[in-house]
């Protein structure tokens, strides 16, 4: 829902951008032009055109087609008269059947100009058609009048070689090329980057995500697919290149979610002799001019920064949609002395947070409550309350009888509602109850824009950094630390005594950048001294420092000082495309579990196959 929010403005800004892009002349040995390139300029001109036949009208002595190919749609119109034998052809051949036609450019009727085709002033009339091969009746239709897909996603994605047919798709496809050139320019001319390809097998690395093993012939033997190449950039940078990125294929073993993949591309970089100031510069500069070339439209920079304990505090969420208000209020102190239930939390050392959601008295039914809280309870959090502020300044709901009139007004007050409004309000542990009320504020804008309330701006690009994150937090089952991000990250200058002392207090050099509630990626100023990093490693987070040897031993001689980040490639193509998932801005996606339904895989191996990498299947 989150994504969605996110990406339903953007749909005509990145269709916009594509309608304009001057279609390239795409002449070949078996074309003089591509379907998309014909206008008034080029009637009474011969031309040869190849693609699939689309859609076929027929209208006896006369037979009007389409003819599509990757750069758009041409109409043909086909004569008994003329050619009979191209007219029987039209009729006959199953849609998505490859065709070559031959014909001359013609101007259409006024009154039949579609002004909705780029090539909508013009047609072709055929004087020969080549069938270059006759498609079987297809599972699905690929010409829906909307652009809007006609099945689901598993048959589409079961048949993606048809699914790809669909202009939308490949429109992203080549978009996602466009814009990863850019970022190539960019980087690499204007930065002095270099490209740098890293190993995709490697050593498994604990913590941080699962990751996909790769048995060997060596028995007992593996690799781990790389979930990122942190370490092997880092190295890099202790062997003095200085400036290193990569249009990178990762790979994580973890549960499917609309915008996670188990294998995905990140744009990396890592920087020498840099600080965190610079490639946050570096990286608006960058998604400056992506949104300029691609979308035509300028981004202001710098992006606002906000502390990672704030955006807690205010959004509930590491990751804040700030298109919006609706911010969280503490308001223990208000509720304590009038309900039990906010005075207990408190005493154990809870908080109470609470929501102002602006002019929806009239859409908060006594349905739409139920729902919320159910929604709450789904969390495992605790129970809300709803309150709704009368013309009269006075409070309805199921706790507002337990409020003296004194104590509402001054709630009222603190929260700055106004009537009309509707507060919603939580009491609970001080660790979980802040992100479950993030998500309450995220499900009441849902609410309110499915009620006809325009909440989310569409078109809207607040980008911003999130800063100042924890280095360590503690596994709620082993009580032992964990990073909060990677075990790499330095310490915020002037608390690296803590690491000694109070770990739990050390702030990182981490920064996130974040669009509209999207995360677009996340770097670090790395730890480059072989006595810190060893300490982190093995008296903080306990782990088997003979994981990351090739590191500590890099580390020793005479590393740089260095940072870096990686940005979601598929995530940024899904937001510059408007999709609705990553999935439509990957041309061959896992499914949501993980499966890869057009060659259903992950499959069974033959015994002979197990035996030669010593596997054995348990029972």
């Amino acid at each position: 829902r989150l994504v969605m929010s996110v990406v339903g403005g953007l749909r005509a800004a990145a269709r916009a951008a594509w309608v304009n892009m001057r279609a390239a002349s795409s002449a070949s040995a078996m074309r003089t032009h591509s379907c998309g390139e014909l206008r008034s300029a080029d009637v009474e001109k011969p031309v040869a055109l190849c693609g699939w036949l689309q859609q076929v009208r027929d209208f006896g002595d006369l037979v009007f087609a389409t003819i599509r190919d990757t750069h758009g749609v041409t109409q043909l119109i086909s004569s008994k008269a003329t050619d009979p034998a191209a007219c029987q052809a039209l009729r006959d051949l199953p849609l998505e059947s490859c065709i070559k036609i031959s014909g001359v450019v013609q101007p259409r009727p006024a009154s039949m100009v579609n002004t909705a085709m780029r090539t909508g002033e013009v047609e072709v009339h055929v004087q020969a058609l080549e069938v270059l091969n006759t498609a079987q009746p297809v599972p699905f239709a690929l010409a829906a009048p909307d652009g809007a897909p006609s099945a689901s996603e598993s048959v589409r994605l079961r048949h993606r070689y048809l699914d790809l047919r669909r202009p939308g798709l490949q429109r992203n496809m080549r978009m996602r090329a466009d814009v990863s050139m850019t970022i190539r320019k960019f980087l690499a001319e204007k930065h002095g980057f270099v490209d740098v390809e890293t190993p995709t097998l490697f050593k498994r690395s604990p913590g941080g995500a699962a990751e996909f093993l790769v048995p060997t012939r060596d028995k007992g033997h593996f690799y781990a697919l790389a979930q990122s190449p942190q370490q092997l950039k880092q190295l890099l940078m202790v062997a003095g290149l200085d400036r290193y990125f990569q249009i990178a294929r990762c790979y994580r073993d973890e549960a499917g979610r609309g915008d996670r993949q188990p294998e995905f591309t990140q744009v990396d970089l890592e920087l020498s002799f840099t600080t965190q100031q610079e490639i946050q510069t570096i990286i608006e500069d960058l998604l400056k001019t992506i949104w300029r070339e691609h979308l035509g439209l300028d981004i202001p920079t710098p992006f606002p920064r906000l502390a990672y304990r704030e955006a807690m505090d205010r959004y509930g969420v590491d990751k804040p949609d700030t298109r919006f208000g609706m911010l969280l209020h503490d308001v223990g102190p208000v509720l304590a002395p009038s309900l039990d239930f906010v005075h207990k939390s408190l005493q154990g050392g809870g908080v109470a947070r609470a929501i102002v959601v602006p002019k929806a008295e009239a859409i908060f039914t006594r349905a739409c409550i139920a729902d919320l809280q159910s929604f709450v309870r789904g969390m495992s959090g605790p129970e809300v309350s709803v309150l709704a502020i009368r013309a009269d300044g006075t409070l309805k709901g199921s706790i507002a009888k337990r409020l003296a009139p004194a104590d509402q007004q001054q709630l009222i007050s603190s929260l700055q509602a106004a009537p009309g409004d509707v507060i919603v309000l939580a009491a609970g542990p001080a660790d979980t109850l802040p992100g479950i009320m993030g998500r309450v504020r995220l499900q009441c804008a849902d609410i309110l824009e499915k009620n006809g309330v325009t909440v989310r701006t569409p078109g809207a690009f607040n980008f911003l950094w999130v800063e100042d994150f924890p280095l360590f937090e503690r596994d709620e089952t082993t009580g032992k630390l964990v990073s909060v991000h990677h075990p790499f990250t330095a310490p915020r200058v002037g608390d690296e005594g803590l690491l000694h002392t109070s770990p739990t207090q050390v702030l990182g050099q981490h920064y996130d950048v974040v669009l509209n509630g999207v995360e677009l990626g996340g770097g670090s100023i790395r730890n480059h001294a072989h006595a810190q990093q060893m300490h982190i490693l093995r008296d903080i987070l306990q782990e088997d420092t003979a994981m990351f040897s090739q590191l500590l031993e890099g580390l020793q001689y005479g590393a740089p000082p260095h940072g870096g980040i990686a940005l979601g490639f598929d995530r940024l193509m899904m937001i510059l495309c408007g999709a609705d998932s990553i999935r439509d801005v990957i041309a061959f996606p896992k499914s949501l579990a993980g499966r890869d339904l057009m060659s259903q895989c992950p499959s069974a191996l033959p015994e002979s196959d197990l035996q030669a990498y010593h596997i054995q299947l348990c029972p």
